[in-house]
C-alpha cells in the first residue's frame, strides 16, 4: 500500500478563462480554497482553459465538489495543447469521478508537459459548476513503510441543543473524512525528503488530494477514503537510530 499525494497545484498561477460566467460565481472562484465558493456556467456545455504561461509537467486532475450540493457536471474531458487552439488538441482523456463518495481523482495516461489545458464539461443542470481544482504532479511515495493502525472516520459536523423544556433539535450540516494515525516508518532520505517537500508547500494551511494505491485487497473502496484534504498540523519528521526516517499525521477534509 502507498499513498499518492498531489499538492503543487499549477491553477493557482496560472491564467484561466471560461467560455461562460455567471457573474455571481467568476471562474477566479475555483482557486479558493472553500469548497462553496465555486465557478457556475450559464449552459450545459461549457470549458475552463488554463494557461500556465509555459509547458509545464502534468500528470493528474483532481476536482473536489461543492460539499453541499456535490458534483455540479455529468462528465469532463481534459484536453491539452501548445497553444490555445482547440480543434484538434494533442492530448485528450476522459476525467474520473466517484460521486457515491465525492472523489474525483484521474491520473493521465502519462506524464504531459503542455503550456494549455482546458476542461471540457457537460451537465444537466442548466449550468456546469466547478470547486476545487487541481491540474499539476503527482507525488508517490512508494514505500512500504506504511504502518498498520490507520483509522478512517466519517466524523458528523451536526450542532445539536435542546431546549429549557427538553426539546432536542438537530441541524444535520454534513460529514467530514478523517484519516487518523497515519504513519510512515523506515522512510529512506528520498522518500523522507518528498514527504517534507509537501509539508513545507502546504503546511497546515492548504488542502491537497490523497489516493490510496494498492490497496484493493485491503480497502472496500479506495475513493472512499480518498479525497481532498489539510494536515490537522504540521507533522514533524523523526531521524531514528540506523539513519531511517519516521512521520505520523492526522488529516482532515477540506470543506
Amino acid at each position: 500500500m502507498s499513498l499518492v499525494y498531489y499538492h503543487n497545484n499549477l491553477i493557482k498561477s496560472a491564467s484561466i478563462t471560461a467560455s461562460t460566467e455567471n457573474a455571481q460565481y467568476p471562474v477566479s472562484n475555483i482557486t479558493d480554497d472553500r469548497r462553496t465558493k465555486v465557478y457556475r456556467s450559464t449552459s450545459n456545455s461549457d470549458n475552463v482553459v488554463f494557461d500556465f504561461g509555459s509547458a509545464e509537467d502534468v500528470d493528474a486532475v483532481c476536482i473536489a465538489p461543492n460539499w453541499q450540493t456535490g458534483f455540479g457536471f455529468t462528465s469532463i474531458t481534459i484536453e491539452a495543447n501548445t497553444a490555445n487552439v482547440w480543434g484538434s488538441p494533442a492530448f485528450t482523456q476522459s476525467f474520473s469521478f466517484d460521486s457515491t463518495y465525492e472523489t474525483g481523482i484521474t491520473e493521465l495516461s502519462s506524464t504531459q508537459s503542455y503550456r494549455y489545458w482546458r476542461l471540457v464539461i457537460t451537465s444537466s443542470l442548466g449550468y456546469c459548476e466547478l470547486a476545487n481544482v487541481f491540474i499539476g504532479p503527482k507525488v508517490d511515495i512508494t514505500t512500504t513503510g506504511i504502518n498498520d493502525g490507520i483509522v478512517y472516520n466519517n466524523d458528523d459536523l451536526i450542532s445539536e441543543r435542546t431546549t429549557v423544556y427538553g426539546q432536542e433539535f438537530v441541524d444535520d450540516i454534513t460529514q467530514r473524512k478523517m484519516l487518523e494515525n497515519v504513519s510512515y516508518s523506515n522512510l529512506n532520505l528520498t522518500e523522507a525528503t518528498a514527504l517534507m517537500g509537501i509539508v513545507d508547500n502546504v503546511r497546515s494551511v492548504k488542502p491537497f488530494w490523497v489516493r490510496f494505491k494498492n490497496v484493493d485487497s485491503i480497502l472496500d473502496d479506495p475513493d472512499r477514503w480518498g479525497g481532498i484534504y489539510k494536515f490537522s498540523k504540521v507533522p514533524k519528521l523523526t531521524l531514528n537510530r540506523g539513519g531511517f526516517y519516521q512521520m505520523s499525521f492526522n488529516l482532515m477534509e477540506q470543506k
